[in-house]
């Protein structure tokens, strides 16, 4: 099924699944709260290493099929199923990193993901050029998996320490 028909099926589940005018009361924040916001300088802070943690991570993505054909021997949709290594691995990130935020704090779980996240792309990059394609698929797998999880387990701490810095009540305008 193509993208479109489940986007319209999607749709046609939401106009018909939602009451009329759902939403209508809902206050959006202004250019002002947004600007005012961010002029506090440990949320700009935050948003900048949040920036650099996306970035990096996507431009990544967006190259990781041309390097596991290279780097590997995978072809075709054996290319895409270490796709869904970094997806799986992304998902366990995300599950382990809420209980661990609350466990330990944002900090601790916001330093060890970011840590991870370097560890796994340095690991990919050396493997990708000094391990031959016959013996880089365990390696270059782990540390997609390493990449994938910790890059998402970054996600919900980071959250949370913008809504410790704004509060609750602006977490809205912080995390939007």
């Amino acid at each position: 099924m193509g993208v479109g028909v489940l986007s319209a099926i999607a749709s046609a589940g939401l106009s018909r699944g939602l009451r009329h005018g759902v939403g209508a009361t809902l206050v959006s924040a202004s250019l002002a709260d947004r600007i005012r916001t961010v002029r506090n300088p440990c949320v700009a802070r935050t948003l900048a290493v949040t920036t650099v943690w996306a970035s990096g991570s996507y431009a990544v993505y967006t190259y990781l099929a041309p390097l596991l054909y290279d780097a590997t021997l995978l072809r075709g949709a054996q290319i895409g199923l270490a796709l869904s290594t970094w997806g799986l691995a992304a998902g366990l990130g995300l599950l382990v990193s809420g209980t661990a935020t609350d466990r330990v704090g944002t900090e601790v779980v916001r330093r060890a993901s970011l840590t991870g996240v370097v560890v796994a792309l340095a690991g990919l990059a050396v493997v990708a050029n000094a391990v031959t394609p016959t013996r880089a698929l365990v390696p270059v797998l782990t540390a997609i998996a390493l990449w994938g999880m910790c890059s998402w387990a970054f996600f919900p701490a980071q959250q949370t320490r913008l809504i410790e810095i704004v509060g609750v009540p602006s977490a809205p305008v912080a995390l939007h």
